[in-house]
C-alpha cells in the first residue's frame, strides 16, 4: 500500500490510497521508500524537493502534470517534491490523477515586494496585506515559512530585501552578520539557502545569515522547466510520511540542503557538509 498526496492543514491532510480508487482525509499514512540512495556509508534520509512550479499554477513554467508525474521514473532517489505555485494550488482532481510512489505536497510561494514565502501547511489564507499579517495566519494554521531565495539579485536594484539607494545599505558593505538583521528573517521559520536559479555567492550568502539568526536551512530547486526539478532538494533526517512529518522537521532543523549528482544520487551541499560534521 503506497500513500502519495497530501493537501491541507499539517493535523487536516488529504491522502490517496493506492491501491483503491477513494480519498482518505485526516489519515495519517506511512509511506516506504524502498531502497536508500547512499552516500559513503550512510543512508540519505528522505529527499524532497521544497520549491517547484508547474503550469497548472504558475503562468511562468514550462512544467506540466505530465512531467511531475514522470518525476519518480526520471529521479528515483527524489521521494517527493513540494508544488509551491504562484497563483493557485493544484486542484484535487489533478492531483488525483497523479501515480504512486512520489510524495506529493500542495503548497503554495507567495511574492511580495518584501520578498517570496513559501508557505507549508497553511492552505486556507484569508487576505493579507503585509508578511507579518501571513506569519499570524501561518503560525494560527500550525504551517511554517521558508524565506525563498533572500539574495537572488543582490547587489543590484531589483534585489526586493536589499534594494539599492533605500533605507538599508549599499549593496557589499555589510557583513552577514548585519545583513541578517533584516526584519524579514525574523518572521519565517527556516532558510532557503540553497536555491537552483541563484548563484553560489548570493546561495552562500543565504546561509551565512541563516547561520547567525539560528534558522534551518533548506535546499530548493525553484524549477519553472521539467529538467531542473531535483537539481537542488532538501533531506530530512527522519522519514517523511505525513505533511505534519515535513513541517516538525523543518521547524526543528532536522534536515539540510542537498545536490543531485551526475549519477542521479545526491550529496550535501559543500558548506552544509561542512557544518555537519561539527554539529550533528
Amino acid at each position: 500500500m503506497r500513500w502519495s498526496v497530501f493537501s491541507g492543514a499539517p493535523n487536516n491532510w488529504t491522502v490517496r490510497e493506492e491501491s483503491g480508487h477513494t480519498a482518505k482525509t485526516g489519515v495519517e499514512g506511512q509511506v516506504p521508500h524502498g531502497d536508500r540512495t547512499r552516500l559513503g556509508n550512510d543512508a540519505l534520509g528522505t529527499i524532497i524537493d521544497l520549491h517547484t512550479h508547474t503550469d497548472v499554477g504558475s503562468f511562468d513554467s514550462k512544467t506540466t502534470r505530465a512531467d511531475i508525474a514522470q518525476v519518480r521514473d526520471r529521479i528515483p532517489a527524489l521521494h517527493g517534491v513540494a508544488l509551491t505555485e504562484h497563483g493557485k494550488r493544484w486542484p484535487d482532481e489533478a492531483l488525483s490523477e497523479l501515480p504512486g510512489e512520489l510524495l506529493v505536497f500542495n503548497e503554495r510561494e507567495y511574492d511580495n515586494h518584501q520578498g517570496h514565502i513559501i508557505v507549508l501547511g497553511a492552505p486556507a489564507l484569508r487576505p493579507w496585506k503585509g508578511i507579518p499579517q501571513l506569519r499570524e495566519q501561518v503560525v494560527d494554521a500550525g504551517g511554517v515559512m521558508i524565506l525563498a531565495h533572500p539574495f537572488r539579485f543582490y547587489p543590484s536594484s531589483l534585489s526586493l530585501l536589499y534594494p539599492m539607494g533605500e533605507a538599508w545599505h549599499e549593496p557589499g558593505e555589510w557583513p552577514p552578520e548585519r545583513l541578517a538583521e533584516h526584519p524579514l528573517f525574523g518572521l519565517v521559520d527556516a532558510v532557503e539557502a540553497w536555491n537552483y536559479r541563484a548563484t553560489s555567492a548570493q546561495n552562500e550568502l543565504a546561509e551565512a545569515c541563516a547561520r547567525v539568526r539560528g534558522l534551518p536551512i533548506v535546499g530548493g530547486s525553484d524549477s519553472h522547466a521539467p529538467g531542473d526539478i531535483g537539481q537542488f532538494a532538501t533531506e530530512f533526517y527522519d522519514e517523511i510520511g505525513s505533511l505534519q512529518d515535513m513541517v516538525s522537521a523543518i521547524r526543528a532543523g532536522r534536515c539540510h540542503p542537498v545536490e543531485r549528482c551526475e549519477d542521479g544520487t545526491y550529496r550535501p551541499q559543500v558548506r552544509v557538509s561542512e557544518f555537519l560534521l561539527t554539529s550533528r
